[in-house]
């Protein structure tokens, strides 16, 4: 359940009508991953996004 949220809350950031991905920031963007990877658990894509 967590995955499909996080893959949700993607879309609704890097898609759009506006094409909203143009909008955000390298450091918004890696926000936006860091949130997934932490909602999927994915610890080892965590520790680089972090890094």
């Amino acid at each position: 359940m967590k995955k499909i949220i996080a893959l949700i809350v993607m879309v609704l950031i890097l898609s759009g009508g506006n094409c909203m991905a143009e909008s955000l920031n390298n450091k918004q963007q890696n926000i936006v991953m860091i949130a997934s990877y932490t909602a999927n658990g994915d610890l080892q894509n965590l520790e680089r996004a972090l890094n």
